[in-house]
């Protein structure tokens, strides 16, 4: 973490944020936001090397520093010792439930709301461009008022985790409620292009037009896109979608060709038939830890999540459990049964591989965002 070590000298910080943020923050306010991000980084190296039974109380202590300074960053308002003491989200977990049971629900006021207020304005992703210009989109996700009185899962919040998708569908035998989403434009900037994935390969014509509804059910902004190709890569379904409004499902039925292991819609369209108000067209996207790698994580409730809120309300989920309901954790690590309680081992592969992602991911998204130029 030696980007997070070069941003803990207040000197270096003051800089980045004045270049980053707009604003150059007094001694006092550097110090304390180095502070946090110290502490941030102590507690996730600590996390590293400790046992799986407290890791998830290191991880939480370290997010919320690092929370934290995300925020007195973004808002040169704000002061360390003004930032609420509560956490503004709750375990209502019931008694003696299963991992994949437990439940958070989200208050009006704590720390959480203050991060996830933060996150929702750092929503955007890039398209990447060789020696070029690269565009800049922006989405708005659900504040935090917005979402008070949400109560979630520990299962509803890791389907909604990209990185460990594989691992919940695995888990679950169920598709994750998030997709990876490509965002291209042609050398004419004319043609734009969204590539999608199904995790299962395409067996005929047929089997591949039933994926791309799918796709349009999952996300709905698809509908405003044409099919134009798919192949088959390490065993999934590429898929893409282009900037022209689809025509009637039998019409380009007609006109599916396949070859070369691609199935492509041989149909020519006019250059005035290509739509250019792309991010209109596009759906709510998450930017996740890399600005050029936006997903699509499916709505709660009507309002889009920062992945890195989910994240946080993973963590709080795990670091209660820890320390409230220390039997259950411990028998769930324990991997037995018993005459009282069947086992409940079937996560645990999934919540270490989230928090293994956790540990190197949000400090390479709060460096992202605090030092310009930095992470390229």
């Amino acid at each position: 973490m030696i980007e997070i070590q070069y941003l803990e000298s207040t000197e270096n910080l003051k800089r980045n944020i004045a270049r980053s943020q707009g604003w150059k923050p007094s001694g006092e306010q550097a110090t304390a936001i180095a502070a946090c991000l110290r502490q941030g980084r102590l507690f996730l190296e600590s996390a590293k090397i400790a046992p799986l039974e407290i890791r998830p109380l290191q991880l939480y202590y370290g997010i919320t520093a690092y929370a934290k300074a995300l925020v007195l960053a973004k808002n040169r308002k704000l002061r360390l010792d003004c930032l609420p003491h509560s956490h503004g989200i709750r375990d209502v977990s019931a008694p003696n439930a299963r991992l994949e049971n437990l439940k958070i629900a989200i208050e009006d006021r704590g720390a959480f709301q203050n991060f996830n207020d933060c996150a929702a304005t750092l929503n955007f992703f890039k398209v990447l461009r060789i020696g070029a210009d690269e565009p800049k989109f922006r989405f708005d996700l659900a504040k935090s008022g917005e979402i008070a009185g949400i109560r979630l899962t520990l299962k509803e919040i890791m389907s909604r985790i990209l990185n460990v998708g594989d691992l919940y569908t695995a888990t679950f035998d169920e598709r994750a409620n998030v997709d990876h989403v490509r965002v291209t434009d042609s050398l004419s900037r004319q043609e734009w292009f969204v590539d999608v994935t199904d995790p299962k390969p395409y067996k005929n014509i047929g089997d591949l037009i039933q994926m791309i509804e799918v796709a349009r059910i999952r996300m709905p902004f698809l509908r405003r896109w044409s099919f134009v190709s798919a192949s088959i890569k390490l065993g999934k379904t590429d898929i893409s979608f282009q900037n022209t409004l689809p025509l009637d499902p039998k019409i380009v039925a007609m006109h599916l060709i396949e070859e070369f292991g691609q199935i492509s819609c041989n149909l020519d369209r006019s250059s005035d038939e290509y739509f250019q108000d792309i991010e209109a067209n596009l759906g709510t996207f998450v930017s996740g830890f890399w600005r050029y790698a936006p997903i699509y994580i499916q709505p709660i409730e009507g309002k889009y999540f920062s992945e890195l809120s989910l994240s946080f309300l993973a963590l709080h989920l795990l670091s209660s459990l820890v320390r409230y309901r220390p039997a259950t954790w411990m028998h769930a690590l324990s991997r037995s049964s018993n005459e009282k309680r069947t086992a409940d081992d079937a996560m645990l592969a999934l919540l270490e591989a989230f928090m293994e992602d956790v540990q190197s991911a949000v400090p390479r998204f709060v460096t992202d965002v605090l030092s310009l130029g930095l992470m390229a």
